[in-house]
């Protein structure tokens, strides 16, 4: 019951927001239920747009050209055309536009001018045929285009807008570049990938691993160019992070032979090895690291990111993970110095396997310093969570200490993951 108590919420939430009904403009549109408030974004590419209007009766009209962001980089003017003669032109180059806050999706727009006044339609047209032509003069740039005054949002529209606003938050009020990723990140690893073939060692990759989340957070950082307060902080702490961890496992592993799971697979990969390694290895880790990293793409690849309440207590969540990993990692380096025996205190008192639950708690916090832009966030400590209970993390060591006396008996009382008192 308090699950779907908490989606209707949720969903009644979501039609309060969204005054307008999101849409993908391209160059020819049949504008349905023109009454009904749209938003419809675009970027005129060497063209301009056309959207159609049938009606068989009298409706009210309102429209209104909009330029997403705070800054004028263009104008965009619109014509409303029957029967071949303009009869509306909304003129954008001699238009005085402001700037516009949109509160409850908190993006800006350069809102330039409207026919009708205030969001609302002022005129009625009769029954027939319109277009309205959409263009600047070299046909380029952005904009966004709302037709209509009359707020719907029924449940398919409410599934359309959970799909695409994200999207467009991150494509036209940012710069969210999917290609230039991929490549940045599959660059990376071939890099990786040499390196581990020169020194004959695919361990290498562990190292890389962190300073693989460094590149795209810089990378994304860089090629967006807005700065805000929330990108600069989610970079420095996936800087932090990444540099650790990448540290901390040269350091363990310096001097050492290849790590026993690369060294078995070596094995069984036999002459097929170096190409089975690059796709099961560097490819894979690859693509997973794209998948964990989604919340620092969003975060720097939307230009409006604001530090909020979600970012503020995602941010005391990623410190929780932060110091939970590395006091975790720090107790088991100086117990080793001393014993070889099984560490069973500090923190691995209350979880055999501190280290893994403080790198997740980490996603989860910068997860919800993301969330307010995109849900797709989510993706990221979901990942990372179930490699590190069921796939990479806990069952491989698990399987290592298998026949070892001790760690059996240490197993009894203490959880895996998840801190709590010994049994």
């Amino acid at each position: 019951m308090k699950k779907i108590t908490f989606i209707v919420l949720f969903l009644l939430m979501l039609t309060s927001v969204l005054a307008h009904q999101p849409r993908v403009g391209t160059e020819n549109i049949q504008v349905e239920d023109v009454e009904v408030s749209k938003a419809y974004y675009g970027e005129l590419e060497g063209k301009h747009h056309i959207y159609t209007i049938n009606s068989d009766k009298e409706f009210s009209i309102y429209v209104n050209v909009l330029i997403p962001g705070d800054e004028l980089t263009h104008t965009v003017s619109a014509e409303l055309i029957k029967d071949n003669e303009v009869i509306e032109f909304l003129d954008g180059n001699n238009f005085d536009w402001e700037v516009w806050y949109e509160e409850f999706a908190g993006d800006y727009y350069m809102k330039g001018p409207e026919l009708g006044e205030d969001f609302k339609s002022t005129s009625k047209l009769p029954a027939g045929q319109y277009t309205l032509k959409v263009f600047n003069d070299n046909n380029q740039g952005k904009y966004s285009l709302a037709i209509g005054e009359k707020e719907e949002f029924p449940a398919p529209e409410i599934a359309n807008a959970i799909l695409l606003v994200p999207w467009l938050k991150l494509t036209t009020f940012g710069n969210l570049d999917v290609t230039s990723i991929l490549l940045v990140v599959l660059s990376f690893m071939i890099f990786m990938f040499i390196i581990g073939l020169v020194k004959k060692n695919n361990g290498i990759v562990d190292i890389g691993w962190g300073l693989g989340f460094i590149v795209v957070a810089i990378f994304t950082l860089l090629t967006n160019g807005s700065f805000t307060l929330l990108q600069i902080v989610g970079t420095v702490l996936i800087i932090i992070w990444g540099l650790r961890l990448s540290l901390h496992i040269y350091a363990r592993n310096k001097g050492k032979p290849e790590d026993f799971r690369y060294a078995n697979w070596r094995k069984q990969w036999g002459k097929w090895v170096n190409l089975r390694a690059f796709f099961q290895v560097y490819m894979l880790q690859g693509f997973l690291m794209l998948l964990i990293a989604v919340p620092i793409i969003v975060i720097n690849s939307y230009s409006y990111s604001r530090f909020g309440i979600l970012s503020i207590i995602g941010l005391l969540i990623w410190i929780f993970g932060f110091m939970f990993e590395s006091i975790g990692d720090y107790q088991l380096k100086q117990h080793l110095k001393k014993s070889k025996s099984i560490m069973q205190t500090g923190l691995w008192k209350y979880t055999r396997h501190p280290n893994y639950f403080g790198e997740a708690v980490q996603w989860w916090g910068l997860c919800l310093m993301a969330l307010s832009i995109a849900w797709w966030a989510l993706i990221s400590p979901i990942v990372i969570t179930l490699l590190l209970l069921k796939v990479s993390g806990v069952p491989m060591l698990e399987k290592k200490w298998k026949d070892n006396k001790e760690y059996q008996e240490y197993k009894k009382h203490t959880n895996a993951f998840f801190p709590w008192f010994r049994r």
